[in-house]
């Protein structure tokens, strides 16, 4: 099946999903099931939010023009407007019509358009996106207290995860997530560490290959719990995805994909910009190819008519 055709049927497919939205009745959202009610998923991300002070990124550091020149340069919002708002935005509803879920995205008011405005379109077109403006509104916690108690959340299990805006989740994430939202692993992390890897490159995507990352930020979960009599939410959070297991109980599954780790060269963590396209490639190029069965249009629906096999990261030994 040649590229043109796959592509088809995975807009194909993705159309369909999102024109057969499962709308939970009003009645069920607010009904007890046995102890509790279904679970209720919250997701998170940073939309290039406006923090000068900041020390976690290489773009804090440059000294060359301002911080919120550098923020909002085209070349850096370019590939993350289109891989959030384009390839992952869409997988995300796709999960909320399955799933109770909400995703927070944290921005700054003092973003300038067209990156504002394409954002809010976006989330006008997927409502499963709520935007909150980071300078009002910057803990977690408060925006999940205030979603369960405005909606009327019953006592139920809630679970946190965080996502960056140059990542993409898999449509089946919440599907695997979900073995683990239940009031047992209450008080746990849970690392869905095994996903994919490509380069990003003016829009188009290379080959995914096969990775592992225990305890990456990608995905990461907590699970807590919200008791409605007291409205009271209780949630451990990890402060550092990588040392996440030194706080709390937390579960390693690698058994499937479960996130695409898209790499450019516009990341802020890279060391040189200048060799940006070999250090990724370099990275990719040991990593092995994902195995024959993986289904890429069922799980990563709008990147199948990206894939260009030319961006394939060279073989060991390959300096051409």
């Amino acid at each position: 099946m040649d590229v043109t055709t796959r592509a088809r049927r995975a807009a194909g497919r993705l159309k369909h999903a999102l024109a057969a939205r499962i709308a939970e009745p009003e009645a069920a959202a607010h009904a007890s099931v046995g102890e509790d009610a279904p679970p209720r998923f919250y997701g998170l991300t940073r939309f290039s939010v406006y923090s000068p002070d900041s020390g976690s990124w290489k773009l804090t550091r440059d000294q060359g023009g301002s911080y919120a020149e550098q923020l909002y340069a085209a070349e850096r919002m370019g590939p993350r407007a289109d891989i959030f708002l384009e390839l992952a935005a869409p997988i995300l509803q796709v999960m909320a019509d399955k799933h109770d879920y909400r995703h927070f995205v944290h921005y700054s008011s003092v973003m300038p358009d067209p990156w504002q405005s394409r954002l809010r379109e976006t989330a006008r077109r997927y409502p499963v996106l709520r935007l909150v403006d980071a300078e009002k509104v910057s803990a977690v916690r408060v925006m999940m207290r205030r979603d369960l108690i405005e909606t009327g959340a019953p006592d139920r299990t809630v679970v946190l995860f965080r996502i960056d805006d140059d990542d993409i989740l898999a449509a089946s994430y919440l599907d695997k997530l979900s073995a683990y939202a239940v009031p047992g692993d209450r008080g746990r992390a849970v690392s869905l560490c095994r996903g994919a890897g490509a380069i990003y490159l003016d829009g188009r995507i290379g080959p995914l290959r096969d990775q592992q990352r225990v305890f990456g930020a990608q995905g990461q979960a907590y699970v807590g719990s919200w008791r409605a009599a007291d409205k009271t939410l209780t949630m451990t959070i990890g402060r550092n995805h990588t040392k996440v297991a030194r706080m709390m109980p937390t579960i390693a599954d690698a058994r499937e994909v479960a996130w695409l780790q898209l790499r450019h060269p516009a990341q802020d963590m890279l060391r040189d910009q200048s060799d940006a396209v070999a250090q990724v490639q370099e990275a990719l190029a040991k990593l092995a190819a994902l195995p024959p069965e993986f289904d890429l249009a069922a799980d990563f629906p709008t990147v199948v008519s990206r894939i260009d096999p030319a961006l394939a990261p060279p073989a060991p030994g390959d300096n051409s």
